[in-house]
């Protein structure tokens, strides 16, 4: 293990009748260490920038890593790899700002961005090979195809509390069956692309949205997907195939759409402003579940199956047990604090046309 400092700049070119480009820092043993200080440059013009094969390989950068044709930071094979990347530093890649690869099925690298990463052509960073790991983002990262790309066996999980931008996708979820990738937007998280967050492959998407996501959600895959709002959503959101949840916490989002399989469309913490109720967009009595929160909910029983004498179809309330109140009418659920009393409607959400919601529909949860 060796730990060494670039203090000057570090630029690698084409020599005479070479085809291509040498790294301009290359790993060399599992353990060994690149701190690059504030000022300085490493480059290469036709290959990546920094390149390992090993493990347990730190990079911390306060300067600038470009790569001209190819990948700013390429950790490819090793695992337990970590990289910093301070305030005010860059990674810039032609094709991909950075790269992290590991052992199939692994929990391998992780990535500290306070800076700015960026992908000119692909991606801003790419988990890859099968490997998984952890990005921490409290700087600025663009990829052109996608911000954030996974590829993997292995769990992601992605803390936003920076800004994660695309021209395409901005978080692209493709991993195999039963592995989840984890997507934390925090208050100050910004997830902004046509297509915010994908999914494909076999597994599924656990997102926690308590920041901005600027675009459409659209989770294809069969798995268990499971969205919580309590933030803002500009766009609609379509979970896709498989059993699926979307948990309405106050947030502000546009249609939600749970499409195929028995979806849950969960209303807990607290609801949103009238304007900005929660839209079910497809519901299918008998199969999709409505959870209702009894901390949110008074006076509705039990956690499980909402008693019938909870609910009716209708305008109103008629006694002092109806504390939820489907409208044909108006394709809206509601809630009654004390039924046939004193206390107004409140629109819980809205619903399609013809939705038939019944009182079995609901289910009571903590």
């Amino acid at each position: 293990m060796t730990d060494f400092v670039a203090s000057a700049d570090i630029v690698k070119e084409p020599g005479i009748g070479e085809s291509s480009t040498p790294y301009a820092i290359t790993y060399a043993a599992n353990g060994d260490t690149w701190t690059i200080l504030s000022g300085v440059t490493v480059a290469s013009t036709n290959n990546a920038a920094i390149f390992s094969d090993f493990s347990n390989n730190r990079l911390t950068n306060h300067g600038t890593v470009n790569s001209g044709n190819n990948i700013g930071v390429q950790f490819r094979n090793g695992n337990n790899g970590v990289v910093s990347n301070a305030t005010d530093a860059w990674i810039v890649g032609l094709q991909t700002g950075v790269w992290l690869g590991g052992t199939a099925g692994t929990t391998s690298n992780t990535l500290d961005n306070d800076g700015s990463v960026v992908g000119l052509r692909f991606y801003g960073v790419l988990f890859a090979f099968g490997g998984g790991g952890v990005f921490n983002n409290r700087g600025d990262t663009y990829g052109d195809e996608a911000g954030v790309q996974t590829s993997s066996s292995a769990p992601v999980t992605i803390n936003n509390d920076g800004s994660i931008r695309s021209a395409n996708l901005g978080v692209y979820a493709s991993q195999s069956a039963n592995v989840v990738i984890t997507v934390d937007n925090g208050a100050k998280g910004i997830i902004k692309a046509p297509t915010a967050i994908k999914s494909g492959g076999q597994g599924s998407v656990d997102l926690d949205n308590l920041g901005s996501i600027v675009g459409n959600i659209e989770l294809t895959t069969a798995g268990a997907d499971h969205v919580r709002n309590q933030g803002t959503i500009t766009g609609e959101a379509r979970l896709g195939a498989g059993s699926d949840t979307f948990v309405f916490a106050g947030g502000k989002q546009g249609a939600v759409f749970g499409e195929s399989g028995a979806d849950h469309f969960e209303f807990a913490t607290r609801l949103a402003r009238k304007k900005d109720a929660g839209f079910v967009a497809d519901f299918t009595t008998g199969e999709d579940v409505i959870g209702v929160s009894r901390s949110l909910f008074k006076k509705i029983g039990k956690e499980g199956p909402l008693k019938a004498k909870f609910f009716t179809a209708g305008n109103k309330a008629t006694d002092e047990d109806d504390h939820f109140i489907y409208s044909d009418k108006k394709d809206a659920l509601f809630y009654d604090k004390d039924g046939k009393g004193g206390a107004g409607q409140v629109l819980v959400a809205k619903l399609p046309d013809g939705a038939d919601v019944k009182a079995g529909d609901l289910v009571v949860i903590a």
